[in-house]
């Protein structure tokens, strides 16, 4: 198995109940946190013809260290070890991705926070990781 503990953090209170429990297990495990942090793909045409893919991608990464902050904040002076990566695509797919190409240990991750007619519409990100997965998965429901 693997030695790291992936957190997909998207700025929600669900996702900063997951690093709760990640970061409990990664002292039990003393394994580090990795947060991932995945971006919607943004560019079209319509948005290349106002806007550079220079400016599109130091956009992304606002958002995604806005994203980020509080998981930052909350791991402040836990001496946990974790990194960052941010992805752009589609968030199920990435948060996978990441989880086999570090042979993580576990997935933590928040469930979902829309309602249940939003999540039936747009998908819950926590289900399609649970389906996609080749690590074991944790969903956290916010207390």
């Amino acid at each position: 198995m693997g030695s790291s503990i992936i957190v997909p953090i998207d700025g929600s209170s669900n996702a900063l109940a997951a690093l709760e429990e990640a970061t409990r297990l990664s002292h039990q495990l003393d394994c580090p946190l990795v947060l991932v942090n995945v971006q919607h793909r943004i560019e079209t045409l319509h948005t290349k013809m106002f806007f550079s893919k220079t400016d599109i991608h130091q956009y992304q990464q606002e958002l995604a260290e806005k994203a980020l902050e509080d998981a930052l904040q909350q791991l402040e002076g836990k001496g946990i070890s974790y990194e960052e990566i941010v992805r752009i695509g589609y968030p199920i797919h990435e948060i996978c991705e990441v989880a086999k190409e570090m042979e993580a240990s576990y997935i933590v991750i928040g469930s979902r926070g829309r309602g249940p007619l939003k999540g039936q519409v747009f998908g819950s990100v926590s289900m399609g990781v649970l389906q996609e997965a080749e690590c074991p998965v944790i969903v956290v429901k916010k207390k």
